[in-house]
């Protein structure tokens, strides 16, 4: 499962960085936003909370958090019901509300995790 969570840590760099494959990946955006998003919560409620305190499971707890955090300005919840659809918008709108530089460095703090994740297969 780590390689899933290092592939959708990739993709949500890809998706905030500017780069071609960002425009490539633009009409996709709010797919692979959502299936981060899960991605994410999934390691940080499934296996980050059954492995607390060991190594693994505390990385699968703040990558999850990181993943979640960062994926969720790039839902596009425009075809959402209004059941999924104004949650999403209020958490969006509290995410936009952080700090200029706090996008950054989560990135950068994701970008060591996929560094950690990708080295642990060799």
């Amino acid at each position: 499962m780590g390689i899933v969570m290092t592939f959708f840590m990739v993709v949500i760099l890809l998706l905030k960085v500017p780069s071609p494959i960002r425009d490539r990946l633009q009409s996709y955006q709010g797919h692979l936003a959502l299936l981060a998003l899960l991605a994410g919560a999934w390691n940080v409620f499934w296996y980050g909370a059954q492995n607390l305190g060991e190594s693994w499971g505390n990385a699968a707890l703040v990558s999850g958090l990181l993943m979640m955090l960062i994926s969720l300005p790039l839902l596009q919840v425009d075809q959402w019901p209004s059941l999924l659809k104004r949650p999403t918008l209020w958490l969006q709108a509290k995410a936009n509300l952080l700090p200029s530089g706090f996008y950054e460095f989560t990135l950068t703090i994701l970008f060591l995790f996929i560094c950690t994740y990708a080295i642990s297969y060799f």
